[in-house]
């Protein structure tokens, strides 16, 4: 089948009474369900995705704030903070330091789509936009599920035209929770549709896609069925809304309803990440001081991109780039895929251009042969600006 459902906000107002129902039959949705209730989690407003209009079904109190309010907000402790899909270009320290703080400290960040150009400013070690973008016109896929029903409704998700899809190979602490054999194929070969990483006591979950689905793939006969007889299936009579919804569209919101509880009251391992050592940028020495392979240090971004990167000490080639391979990923379309490279010298860490189509400069100056580098100096490729930054050990 090709056709396709539009009808989503009342597939989400079934969807709503269906899950309502369900907690009252399952114990961990109850727990999940009410957890989040507790937490009134913070949705920052997009241009396109819509998940307050998901909490509103589920009945799930909640509090819209400004994406530039979270970084003067004094304490948001451990509510779950939704970041609908938006374009956020060179976001400001103070708030990219703000929400790794809160994760750090046992919150969780959910973002969805173009939000993944903030995610990447504050982790870039773990999640990046492999540079393609999805088709010019909104698509729903196939998810990828382990069931015996025969006529159980297909599962699709929503995504939106010129989408993000994720950058491969990712950091080993990141899980897929979502995936797609069909869209990995058509997209660069990551499956992932969303996915989820540890930091501190909190965590990230980023959805390729929006989370409030447009609309809905009928994929077989039974999607397109109204949605009464699979809402009985679960004890709910929708009644009137059952006839004038879809399986399919019903129950992918339903699935939809099910990932916002599941992302947002997720359960982080943290004794992994706080076990480790905790280093913090110090003072640039006054004078001169080489960068050697045992040094740690930050690589602070600013600029087009702002991050923070932590090389504990440089055991081999240390590649800045666009291509996914790049231990320093910057998704800037003046940055070659592969740009420049930090590498082990007689004399400590040195710099060399890789014949990028813009050049690489440290202090200003464009190098054109290998180039030392000391603690403070400043790395130019593309628009963003590279700092080496002395780091301690402190615990």
């Amino acid at each position: 089948m090709t056709k396709q459902d539009t009808n989503m906000n009342d597939a989400y107002t079934a969807a709503g009474k269906v899950l309502a129902a369900q907690k009252e039959q399952n114990p961990l949705l109850a727990e999940q369900f009410l957890h989040l209730k507790e937490l009134k989690p913070i949705v920052v407003p997009g241009q396109h995705d819509h998940i307050e209009k998901i909490l509103n079904a589920m009945e799930i109190p909640y509090e819209m704030k400004r994406l530039i309010d979270l970084s003067t907000l004094p304490s948001i402790k451990n509510r779950p903070i939704f970041v609908n899909c938006s374009g956020i270009d060179n976001p400001q320290r103070s708030l990219t330091e703000r929400l790794k703080d809160h994760v750090r400290e046992g919150g969780t960040l959910i973002t969805t789509d173009w939000a993944l150009t903030l995610t990447n400013a504050i982790f870039p070690e773990y999640i990046a936009w492999n540079n393609l973008r999805t088709g010019g016109s909104n698509e729903s896929f196939a998810v990828d599920m382990d069931t015996a029903e025969k006529n159980a409704p297909t599962l699709s998700w929503f995504v939106e035209n010129s989408s993000y899809p994720l950058a491969l190979p990712m950091h080993t602490d990141v899980r897929v929770i979502l995936s797609s054999n069909e869209f990995g194929k058509r997209y660069g070969g990551n499956c992932a549709l969303g996915v989820a990483f540890p930091f501190g006591k909190g965590g990230v979950v980023h959805y390729v896609s929006h989370l409030y689905a447009q609309m809905v793939k009928l994929h077989k006969d039974q999607d397109a069925t109204a949605s009464t007889d699979w809402a009985q299936t679960k004890s709910v009579d929708l009644g009137d809304l059952g006839a004038k919804t879809t399986t399919g569209a019903v129950s992918t919101a339903y699935d939809t309803m099910s990932s916002i509880l599941k992302g947002g009251t997720m359960v982080w391992n943290a004794e992994a990440v706080t076990q480790q050592r905790t280093y913090k940028a110090t003072i640039i020495p006054t004078v001169q001081t080489p960068l050697r392979p045992d040094s740690s240090f930050y690589l602070r971004g600013r600029g087009t991109f702002e991050f923070e990167r932590l090389v504990e000490s440089l055991a081999g080639e240390y590649t800045i780039g666009r291509c996914s391979e790049a231990e320093l990923l910057i998704a800037d379309s003046k940055v070659s895929r592969r740009h420049a490279q930090l590498y082990q010298a007689e004399n400590g860490i040195q710099i060399k251009d890789l014949d990028s189509r813009n050049g690489t400069y440290v202090n200003k100056n464009a190098i054109n042969k290998p180039t030392q580098l000391y603690f403070g100096d400043k790395i130019k490729v593309g628009g963003t600006v590279v700092e080496i930054i002395p780091a301690m050990v402190v615990s």
